[in-house]
């Protein structure tokens, strides 16, 4: 899920510039030396696993070349657990970018659920044949289990709950209005959303809620998830229909969250009146469109 920048844009955040002074010349080799890769990566590890570090700067360049370390090594849990560090830390935008890439690069997301309370009996039925198609014709069958399709007509805060912990990426649509959005028997707000959103074993890493109302798209949210899609205009179902079917398929072809809403764009852009109001925060940060 790495993606694409230019030379200059990807120097200014890790370079061996930014490393420590006094390891900046760790691997000076003799003319003729043998070189190793991986014992090159190996020797660095060790240096910055073991730098006493002294300020917020030296902590930030210090975690994300251990989890690029051990993203290219093959150790993901060292990966992951510095990209869990850097989450605490002041960090620029692109900072921010990268250490959500190496975290996506290594994880998937594949338990989806999209949660409906529309009157019809069968809801996305698009989406819902196009998940059958792709388990009988094995295309990604393993990756299509992982997605629930669920229209509700009872909704209780526990409820709430069991979705976000269960699920790595939940959408929902449903009627709504400033205050909230109609989810079975009950209306939902900000409220019910974001204590569950602040503890960080109850929240999934992707949230999409589309309703008219606008009601979701604040900070409270955006800071709260790794990445949150909204559509920030008015919230017709078909169009959130049109946007999963593009959106599902591709994450389950690409693991890539970004091309994936890029995929599920198109769609609505094609049929939409106008122009299709759908937006992607990561981490807080605006990235799409």
């Amino acid at each position: 899920m790495l993606q694409t920048r230019t030379l200059a844009q990807l120097y200014s955040i890790i370079n061996r510039k930014l490393l420590p002074t006094s390891l900046r010349d760790y691997n000076v080799r003799t003319p003729g030396e043998s070189f190793s890769l991986i014992n090159d990566m190996q020797e660095l590890k060790s240096l910055l696993l073991a730098y006493e570090i002294e300020t917020k700067d030296q902590e930030i360049n210090t975690y994300l070349f251990l989890a690029i370390l051990g993203l290219f090594s093959g150790e993901y849990r060292l990966a992951l657990f510095f990209v869990r560090k850097l989450e605490s830390l002041p960090l620029q935008q692109e900072q921010m970018r990268l250490a959500m890439e190496i975290r996506y690069s290594i994880r998937k997301l594949d338990k989806i659920i999209i949660l409906t309370s529309f009157e019809k009996a069968t809801p996305l039925q698009s989406l819902q044949n196009f998940k059958s198609e792709a388990i009988k014709e094995k295309i990604f069958r393993e990756s299509w289990d992982g997605l629930v399709i669920q229209n509700v007509t009872k909704f209780t805060e526990t409820d709430l709950k069991s979705y976000f912990q269960k699920y790595e990426q939940v959408f929902i649509i449903g009627h709504g209005n400033s205050i909230g959005i109609e989810i079975g028997d009950r209306i939902i707000g900000l409220g019910d959303i974001v204590p569950t959103i602040q503890n960080v074993m109850n929240k999934p890493n992707v949230l999409g809620i589309f309703s008219c109302g606008d009601a979701f798209n604040k900070e409270e949210i955006w800071n709260n998830v790794d990445y949150f899609v909204t559509d920030t205009f008015f919230s017709a179902p078909l169009y959130a229909e049109m946007f999963l079917y593009g959106y599902i398929p591709s994450y389950y072809r690409n693991r890539d969250v970004l091309k994936a809403f890029d995929a599920g764009w198109i769609l609505p852009a094609i049929n939409a009146i106008s122009d299709p109001s759908f937006t992607m925060r990561e981490k807080g940060y605006p990235i799409r469109p």
